[in-house]
C-alpha cells in the first residue's frame, strides 16, 4: 500500500468503526437496549481497527535496525570529503528519506487527529457514566428527615461583639440576596426545594434586611423592584417560626429607599410575635412606630436597638411586656426618652446616650436592683458630666454582676458588687466619633471606694480616658487576681505621667514566695494593653529602661515567677513625640518576643526618635 492508500484506508475503517449508526458513541446510539450481536460487530471491528494500527507501525521497523555502511561510519567524524561512491550512496539514502518523511508524517497527522477524537469520545463517556451513575446514586433519594438535617448543616451563626458599642451582630442570609442563604439551595433539584421551602423553616428565619450595596460602590445601595415581595415570601417559608434577625436602614438613604424599608419594617412589625433575637439599626420615623408591637413580642430575648439620626424624644413601650426579655442594648436613644422594660429575667443591658443630667442615675440603679439576674451593666452618656453631688441614694448590694462598664460617680457610689470580676471606666463617645468622652474627675476615686465596699475578685481592669491620679496605685493594689488590665489616654497631655511612673516602678517590685520572685501588684497578670493616641509634641517619661526591665522580669525566668505575662500591646499615635527608650531597650523588648509563650505587639508612630 502506499502512503496515501494507506491513509484513505485507516480512514474508512476509523470512520467504519465509529461512525455506524448501531455503535456510534459520540450520538449515543449505543442505548440501554443494545443488542448482544451489535456487541460483538462493534468488539470485532475494534480488533480490526487495532490489527491496521499495528500495520502502520510494522511497515517503519526498518528504520529500527537502519545503520550507516562501514564505510560512511567514519565521515561523520571527520571533515574529509567522501568518496565519489559514498557521494553516490548518501544522495540515495538522503532521496529515500525525504520520500518517507512525508508518509510518516501523514500517518502521523491521521493519528494524532484519530487521538484527539479519542479523547474526545472518552470524555464524553465518562460524563455519561457520571450521569448514569448520578441516576442510581442513593443520594437522590435520602428520605426527607435526613435532607433536612444536612440542609440545617449549610446554616452558620457567628457572633462579633464590640466593647466599644456592646452591640451584637449575627450571621445570617440577605433576603434581598438570592444568589446566597435558602435562595440558592432551592437551585439544586426539585427535591432539595421541595425541602427547602417547605419542611426547613428554621433556615429562613435567621435573616439580614439591609439594601446590600452595589458592586464596588459601598456607599451607593442596589435596589431590586420586588424586594417587598422577596420579605413576603421570605417570612411566609418561616411558618410561625422564631425569628433572628437584623433590620438596618440608615438616614442618609435616598427617598426610594426610605419607602421600600419603610414597607419592609411595617412587614417585621407584623411578625413581631416571632422575634427572638432582633437587632434594628432604624430612623427616628421607624423607631416611633415601635409602639404597634406593645403585649406582642412573647418570644423576644434578645434586642439591639440603634436610632440612626437625630432622636426625638418619645418614650418607648414596646418592651414593656416581654416577659422571656434576657439582652437589652440601646444606643442614641433622646436623652429625656424612657424605655420601658421588664428585669426580671434581664441578663445583660446597655444604654449609651447624651447624658441629661445626674437625676436619671436613679433610673440605672433602678434597672439593677429590679432585675435579679443581671450579669453585664453598661451605662456610657457619650457627653461631658460634671462631678457627682448631692442627693445620694441608697446602697444597692447585687450578687450575680460580674461585668460593669460606667462612670458616673454617683452610679458607682450606690453600689456593691461582691461578684464583681470585669470593670470598664469608660464615658462612651460623643457624637459616635472615634474620640472618646473623658470621665469625670471623682470616677477614679468612687470605682476605688466601690472596689473596697465589694471585695470583688476582679479580674478585667480598662480604664479609657480616666483623669489619673493617686488611687490608680490604690485601686491596682486591690485586685490581686488581676489577669488582664488596659489603659487608655485619648489626647495625651502628660499629666498622668507621674501616676503612670510610680505604678510601673510598683508593678517592678517583687517578694521571694518558696524560692521564686513573685511580683507584689498583680503577680497573676497575663495581658498588658497601654494605648496613648494622638500624643502631640509631648515627652513620655513612664515608657522608659524601668519600664523594659518590668516587663522583663513579668516574663519570667526560672528565678521568676511562675505565671509570667503572655501579651504586652503598646501603642503610641501621634507627631514629635518621645520617650526614655534607647535602641538597646527596644532590642531587649522585641528579644522577649517568644518566650514563655510571650508575644509583643508595638504600634510606635511618629516618633521623633528610632523606634526600630
Amino acid at each position: 500500500l502506499t502512503s496515501t492508500s494507506n491513509c484513505k484506508t485507516f480512514r474508512y475503517i476509523w470512520t467504519s468503526v465509529w461512525t455506524s449508526p448501531r455503535t456510534q458513541i459520540s450520538g449515543l446510539q449505543i442505548n440501554h437496549n443494545t443488542s448482544r450481536t451489535t456487541l460483538v460487530q462493534f468488539v470485532s471491528s475494534m480488533q480490526s481497527s487495532s490489527l491496521f494500527l499495528d500495520s502502520i507501525v510494522a511497515r517503519y521497523d526498518w528504520l529500527l535496525t537502519f545503520a550507516h555502511s562501514p564505510a560512511v561510519t567514519p565521515l561523520l567524524s571527520t571533515n574529509d570529503p567522501p568518496p565519489c561512491l559514498q557521494s553516490a550512496q548518501l544522495n540515495a539514502s538522503i532521496k529515500s528519506f525525504s520520500t518517507a518523511l512525508p508518509e510518516l508524517q501523514g500517518e502521523l497527522d491521521t493519528l494524532r487527529k484519530a487521538v484527539a477524537s479519542l479523547e474526545a469520545q472518552m470524555s464524553r463517556l465518562l460524563s455519561l457514566k457520571r450521569e448514569c451513575e448520578s441516576i442510581l446514586s442513593p443520594f437522590r433519594r435520602l428520605p426527607p428527615e435526613m435532607l433536612m438535617e444536612i440542609l440545617r448543616c449549610t446554616w452558620t451563626t457567628y457572633e462579633r461583639y464590640s466593647e466599644a458599642r456592646r452591640d451584637m451582630h449575627r450571621s445570617g442570609f440577605n433576603v434581598f440576596d438570592i444568589k446566597r442563604g435558602p435562595w440558592y439551595l432551592g437551585h439544586v433539584c426539585r427535591s432539595w426545594r421541595d425541602a427547602v421551602e417547605n419542611l426547613c423553616p428554621d433556615l429562613w428565619s435567621n435573616m439580614i434586611i439591609e439594601i446590600p450595596p452595589r458592586t464596588g460602590s459601598p456607599f451607593h445601595r442596589a435596589m431590586k423592584r420586588n424586594m417587598v415581595a422577596l420579605l413576603e415570601r421570605v417570612l411566609e417559608r418561616t411558618r410561625g417560626h422564631q425569628l433572628d434577625f437584623s433590620f438596618k436602614h440608615y438616614s442618609s438613604g435616598s427617598s426610594q429607599e426610605g419607602q421600600v424599608m419603610a414597607q419592609c419594617f411595617s412587614l417585621m412589625l407584623t411578625h413581631s410575635r416571632q422575634w427572638r433575637r432582633t437587632e434594628l439599626v432604624i430612623t427616628p420615623p421607624l423607631l416611633s412606630r415601635m409602639s404597634l408591637i406593645h403585649g406582642k413580642v412573647d418570644w423576644l430575648e434578645e434586642l439591639y436597638l440603634t436610632c440612626n439620626g437625630d432622636p426625638i424624644p418619645t418614650n418607648i413601650n414596646a418592651f414593656e411586656v416581654a416577659p422571656r426579655l434576657k439582652i437589652l442594648h440601646l444606643e442614641n436613644m433622646h436623652r429625656s426618652a424612657q424605655v420601658r422594660f421588664p428585669g426580671a429575667n434581664l441578663v445583660s443591658f446597655f444604654d449609651g446616650r447624651r447624658f441629661s443630667g445626674h437625676d436619671v442615675t436613679q433610673r440605672y440603679l433602678h434597672v439593677i436592683a429590679s432585675s435579679p439576674n443581671l450579669v453585664s451593666f453598661s451605662w456610657h452618656h457619650h457627653s461631658h458630666i460634671p462631678v457627682s453631688s448631692p442627693p445620694y441614694y441608697p446602697l444597692i448590694t447585687h450578687p450575680t454582676l460580674k461585668e460593669l462598664s460606667a462612670s458616673s460617680g454617683k452610679l458607682l457610689r450606690s453600689l456593691r458588687l461582691p461578684a464583681l470580676t470585669q470593670m470598664a471606666l469608660r464615658s462612651g463617645r460623643e457624637d459616635f466619633d472615634d474620640v472618646p468622652v473623658k470621665c469625670p474627675p471623682d470616677a477614679l476615686s468612687e470605682l476605688h471606694d466601690l472596689l473596697v465596699r465589694s471585695q470583688c475578685p476582679l479580674t478585667v481592669l480598662s480604664l479609657v480616658d480616666a483623669v489619673i491620679n493617686e488611687h490608680l496605685f490604690a485601686i491596682i493594689a486591690l485586685c490581686p487576681h488581676l489577669r488582664n488590665l488596659s489603659v487608655e489616654f485619648n489626647g495625651w497631655t502628660g499629666e498622668p505621667d507621674t501616676f503612670m511612673a510610680s505604678l510601673v516602678r510598683g508593678m517592678s517590685e517583687t517578694q521571694v514566695v518558696e524560692g521564686l520572685h513573685r511580683h507584689i501588684l498583680v503577680p497573676d497578670l497575663k495581658y498588658l494593653d497601654i494605648k496613648l493616641i494622638a500624643v502631640e509634641d509631648n515627652h513620655i517619661s513612664f515608657i522608659d529602661r524601668e519600664f523594659v526591665e518590668m516587663i522583663v522580669s513579668r516574663v519570667g525566668s526560672e528565678s521568676y515567677s511562675s505565671s509570667p505575662l503572655k501579651l504586652l500591646a503598646l501603642t503610641v499615635i501621634g507627631t514629635g513625640w518621645d520617650c526614655d527608650l534607647g535602641a538597646a531597650d527596644y532590642r531587649a523588648l522585641n528579644a522577649l518576643n517568644g518566650n514563655h509563650g510571650f508575644h509583643l505587639t508595638t504600634m510606635l508612630e511618629n516618633a521623633d526618635t528610632d523606634t526600630d
